[in-house]
C-alpha cells in the first residue's frame, strides 16, 4: 500500500531530503522545509545527522566480523532523494568494492531520480527500484532476491518507524527477520518528538508528513526482542550527540530526537 490514513510516504522522504537541504528537491518542499526549520530550528540538522548514521551503519555493516558476518550488500529504504552531499553507499563501496547496493522507495518519481543520479553512474553495483519498506514481502523476495541469495544484507529504514503504530513496527521487522538471511542486520532510525513542546511538535509535522507516532527506546528494544532479532549490544542510541549515534553531547534540536539500533537476523 502507498497510502494510510492520507499519507503518502514517497512524498514524505522528498520532503525529509527537503528538510536536510537536498538540492534536488521540489521547490513545494523546499517551502515546507524551511517553514519547519524556521518554527522548530536544529530540525535541518538533525535529519543530516540521521543520514550521517546510515552510512556509518552501511560501511560498519560491510566490514563487520564480530557481531555478524560482512554484508554482502545494503539496501537503503525509504530514503528518499540522494543527500546533497553524497551518497549513503559512498562510504561502505569504497571499504567493500564488491559489495553491491540498492535504494528502495515507495515513490516512483523519487525511484525515477534515483536511477538517474546512483544507478547509471554506478550500473551493475547499484539499483534503485520502486518497494513499500513496511511491506517487504511485495519486492525483497522478487526484485531484490539476487542480493540475497549473494549471502548476508544489511537493510536500512529511514525514519519510516514514526509513521507506524506499535503492533505495524512489530510485523514489518517480523517479515524482515524471516524473510533475510541468518547474519543480516536492520538497522532503523526513528524520528520521536521530546522535550515540553513535544505534542506541539508531533502534531506540526503529522499535518506535513501524515500521522505520526511517539516512540521511546524501550520501545524498540521491546520490537526487536518480539520479532526475533537481537539487537547490538550498543543498544538504542541517540543520533544527537555526534550524527553516528553516539559521542560528546551536542544541541542540536530541543524538541524532536532521532533513535538508531542495530538488529541481528540470526
Amino acid at each position: 500500500m502507498a497510502e494510510r490514513d492520507g499519507q503518502d510516504r514517497g512524498d514524505a522522504t522528498r520532503l525529509l531530503d527537503a528538510i536536510a537541504g537536498g538540492r534536488r528537491a521540489f521547490a513545494a518542499d523546499q517551502a515546507t522545509a524551511g517553514q519547519i526549520e524556521l518554527n522548530y530550528p536544529g530540525v535541518t540538522e538533525l535529519v543530516r545527522r540521521c543520514f550521517a548514521f546510515h552510512r556509518k551503519g552501511a560501511a560498519w555493516a560491510v566490514t563487520e566480523v564480530e557481531f555478524c558476518p560482512p554484508a554482502q550488500s545494503v539496501i537503503f529504504t525509504a530514503t528518499g532523494l540522494p543527500p546533497r552531499d553524497r551518497p549513503l553507499h559512498e562510504a561502505a563501496a569504497r571499504l567493500r568494492p564488491a559489495a553491491r547496493f540498492a535504494y528502495v522507495n515507495a515513490s516512483a518519481t523519487t525511484t525515477l531520480i534515483n536511477r538517474a543520479v546512483l544507478e547509471l553512474p554506478e550500473p551493475g553495483r547499484v539499483r534503485a527500484f520502486e518497494g513499500d519498506t513496511e511491506d517487504p514481502e511485495s519486492w525483497i523476495t522478487t526484485t531484490a532476491k539476487d542480493l540475497l541469495d549473494a549471502g548476508p544484507v544489511s537493510v536500512h529504514i529511514c525514519l519510516a518507524v514514526n509513521r507506524w503504530p506499535a503492533w505495524l513496527a512489530v510485523q514489518v521487522l517480523t517479515a524482515y527477520r524471516r524473510l533475510l538471511p541468518p547474519g543480516s542486520t536492520v538497522c532503523l532510525s526513528v524520528g520521536s518528538a521530546t522535550g515540553p513542546r513535544a505534542a506541539e511538535f508531533e502534531t506540526y509535522m503529522s499535518g506535513k508528513l501524515g500521522r505520526l507516532y511517539t516512540h521511546v527506546p524501550e520501545q524498540l528494544a521491546g520490537w526487536i526482542e518480539f520479532s526475533g532479532l537481537r539487537m547490538h549490544p550498543w543498544g538504542v542510541r541517540d543520533v544527537r550527540p555526534d550524527g553516528r549515534g553516539g559521542g560528546p553531547a551536542a544541541r542540536v534540536s530541543d524538541v524532536a530526537r532521532i533513535l538508531s539500533v542495530v538488529a541481528l537476523v540470526p
